[in-house]
């Protein structure tokens, strides 16, 4: 309070308290530090930030985007660690070699779990392969020619200006990005260990281990191809049903698994799981700083909190202070659009009895019309509770 701009945050928590938006990027998070510009969020919560093809006098995120990315479907490793893979003296001698190199750190109550050990060696050779395709997809994305992109390549994507007609476009989308994502981290650590990490504060320390070395792994690929490589906590709007279905196939209803319609998104603890405010956000801050391709975390309230500026003020305050990135808050908001009534609206309209209602939510990032959800993320919903004080 009494610093610059202040009292246009408080207008904003105002107006994000009726209309769920805007959502908050804390520019002087640890992630974001020393970066010479804002960093602004694209659709749901893709980012970009450091370009190895320029010194730190020209960083920019202007002109530059993602080129590609790949999501790994990490409880499907799990399952698969779980009843495919055997474990045996070669994935030992895997698992101590790549532990040593990328300084895993399972916790002491896990150490003897074999199953562990499986599934960080299968988590490395799928990183690997994703790697490879994003190099695959760039190579062929470059085999273009600028005429092939007329908008972009028209002053759009940096470098374009130094291109001629005819010239491929490898030169220029090299200063983009290639995201790796990860979906599924809860299912993940449940299957492994039979707890999540909202559950239990060693699956906590375990999922950190998990998703801490896909993020050096992508930070080697980076080195190694000299290629602008990230981390994405991928929002998998349409992908946490497909994956979830498949794994249905592969591995039958698994308890805390696959005995729901989606799996959960990216690092977040699950939504049908009852927890604080403030404890979701100490769980999944530490989360942000590792994904530099895009994250977001939002807290779930039962109804919508108008005219409770301080209240959010307080919930936003915790999150910077938990090093989060990119957030939102997240509440029902109804409309009758016979009446006009608004608030929450369950079944028909209180005032009127009309079928006919607007059910706005937030899915991944963005605000829809529940009745456009997919069948996953309308499970998903259906689920939600609101998280308390």
């Amino acid at each position: 309070e009494g610093t610059a701009n202040h009292d246009l945050l408080m207008y904003s928590l105002k107006v994000s308290s009726k209309r769920l938006f805007p959502n908050y990027v804390f520019e002087d998070c640890s992630l974001f530090k020393g970066f010479p510009t804002d960093v602004p969020v694209m659709g749901c919560r893709t980012i970009v930030t450091w370009n190895r093809h320029k010194d730190k006098e020209h960083q920019t995120c202007e002109e530059r985007g993602n080129d590609s990315f790949t999501t790994i479907n990490l409880p499907g490793i799990a399952l698969k660690s779980r009843f495919y893979v055997k474990y045996n003296q070669e994935i030992e001698a895997k698992f101590n070699e790549i532990s040593k190199k990328y300084d895993i750190c399972i916790p002491e109550k896990f150490k003897d779990n074999d199953m562990l050990k499986t599934f960080f060696t299968e988590l490395d050779y799928y990183s690997d392969l994703v790697i490879e395709q994003l190099l695959e997809r760039l190579a062929y994305q470059s085999t273009f020619i600028k005429e092939d992109f007329p908008f972009l390549m028209s002053e759009v994507w940096m470098g374009c200006k130094d291109l001629k007609n005819g010239e491929t476009v490898g030169d220029a989308i090299k200063n983009g990005t290639l995201g790796t994502g990860f979906i599924g981290l809860a299912e993940a650590l449940y299957s492994l260990v039979g707890s999540h990490h909202g559950e239990d504060s060693d699956a906590d320390s375990l999922g950190y281990e998990i998703v801490k070395f896909i993020r050096k792994k992508v930070d080697e690929a980076s080195e190694n191809n000299d290629l602008n490589f990230s981390l994405l906590a991928t929002p998998a709007e349409g992908l946490c049903e497909k994956f979830v279905e498949r794994d249905k196939v592969k591995f039958g209803i698994v308890k805390g698994v696959t005995d729901k319609a989606w799996y959960t998104n990216s690092f977040h603890v699950p939504v049908e799981f009852p927890i604080s405010i403030f404890k979701k956000i100490e769980i999944e801050g530490k989360f942000h700083h590792l994904c530099n391709g895009g994250h977001i975390s939002y807290v779930e309230l039962k109804e919508a909190p108008l005219d409770n500026t301080k209240g959010m003020y307080s919930i936003l305050n915790c999150m910077e202070k938990n090093d989060m990135g990119y957030v939102a808050i997240n509440f029902p908001v109804d409309r009758c659009r016979k009446c006009g009534n608004t608030g929450v609206i369950e079944g028909n309209c209180q005032i009127c009895g009309s079928d006919d209602i607007s059910r706005i939510r937030r899915i991944t990032g963005y605000l829809a019309e529940l009745s456009n959800f997919n069948h996953a993320k309308m499970e998903e919903v259906k689920h939600r509770l609101p998280h308390g004080m």
